[in-house]
C-alpha cells in the first residue's frame, strides 16, 4: 500500500486519500454499504455482492525461532501444519481463511 499511496499523490496531489485497517469480513462490509470505495482483502475466494480483481500475490510463510522446527531441513507438510496449534488472525481475516 505505501507504494500506491505515494504514487497517486505524486500524480494527483489534490486527492483525498484515507487509509482504515480492518480485516477481509470487515474491509468487503465497509465497500458493500459504500462507507469506503475501494477495498484490498485477502480472502482466497469471491466475497458475495462484490466484484474483485486480484493485484498482487502474496506468500504466507510459517516462521519459529526456538521452536523444533526452526531448525529443519524440510518443508513441513500440510498435515503437520493442520495438527498444530498456532498463533493465527481473527475469524474474518483473509490470511486466516487461507
Amino acid at each position: 500500500m505505501p507504494g500506491w499511496i505515494g504514487e497517486l499523490k505524486r500524480t494527483e496531489p489534490g486527492l483525498y486519500l484515507g487509509l482504515e485497517v480492518a480485516n477481509s469480513d470487515q474491509v468487503a462490509e465497509l465497500t458493500r454499504t459504500g462507507r469506503v470505495d475501494l477495498g484490498f482483502v485477502e480472502s482466497p475466494g469471491p466475497l458475495t455482492g462484490l466484484a474483485s480483481r486480484k493485484v498482487a500475490v502474496d506468500h504466507l510463510v510459517v516462521v519459529a525461532t526456538t521452536h523444533p522446527w526452526a531448525r529443519r531441513r524440510r518443508p513441513l507438510t500440510a498435515a503437520e501444519l493442520a495438527i498444530t496449534p498456532l498463533v493465527v488472525r481473527e475469524p474474518g481475516s483473509g490470511t486466516r481463511d487461507s
